[in-house]
């Protein structure tokens, strides 16, 4: 498994300079980090059998959309949504599947709706790949993805949680390129961790961390 990029940084999904839940990690030192094993407690691996109903290929004006692997279960069609409704300007819907405990993902909704507006937006989204990543996998990732990983677990007050990761394609507005985003045309990998609070809860996206 790949290594996490080391950075701190927030940024929108179309990559605009208003801020949002997203974030990446501190800068590596060159002391050893020593992260104590966390108890496989609450995280989810396996679902059950999904069939996949979404879009795969959408045009909307001079934006496309597209996904190249099907999402297997309910977490990895929950990203799929959050690319799929930014994609479709559904900003109310954006704002329900980010879990309103993390307010900087609402704001991230609202300000991707203003942006849009002013001809900020990604003309091109490719989903490439989707993968529910194991505890063992979680486990393998930089330590410091793991400690935040952690850290995010318990603020929340995770009682069911999960980590997929989505690797994916953007190209840019024109608009968009002009405000120099951090991260421009290419293609990137994304972690999400989803989770519930309580069993009854819907699936919602409670953090992002950038690669």
């Amino acid at each position: 498994m790949k290594k996490l990029t080391s950075m701190m940084i927030i940024l929108l999904l179309v990559g605009c300079s208003k801020p949002t839940g997203e974030q990446a990690l501190p800068l590596k030192s060159d002391e050893p980090i020593i992260v104590e094993p966390i108890e496989q407690v609450g995280y989810i691996e396996e679902f059950d059998e999904f069939d996949f109903t979404g879009e795969r290929e959408a045009t909307i004006d001079d934006r496309h959309f597209l996904i190249e692997d099907n999402p297997d279960n309910v977490v990895e069609t929950l990203v799929y949504e959050y690319y799929y409704y930014n994609f479709n300007t559904s900003w109310d819907i954006l704002k329900e599947i980010s879990a309103k405990e993390n307010e900087a993902l609402q704001i991230s909704a609202t300000n991707s709706e203003e942006l849009f507006n002013e001809g900020c937006y990604l003309r091109e989204i490719v989903l490439h790949s989707f993968d529910t990543l194991s505890f063992e996998d979680l486990k393998d990732v930089d330590l410091m993805f793991f400690s935040h990983f952690e850290e995010a677990v318990e603020k929340y007050n995770l009682n069911m949680y999960s980590v997929v990761e989505v690797e994916y394609s953007m190209v840019h507005s024109i608009a968009s390129l002009d405000r120099r985003p951090q991260f421009g045309d290419g293609k990137y990998e994304r972690y999400y961790l989803c989770g519930k609070v309580n069993d009854e809860d819907s699936w919602q996206i409670f953090e992002i961390f950038l690669y």
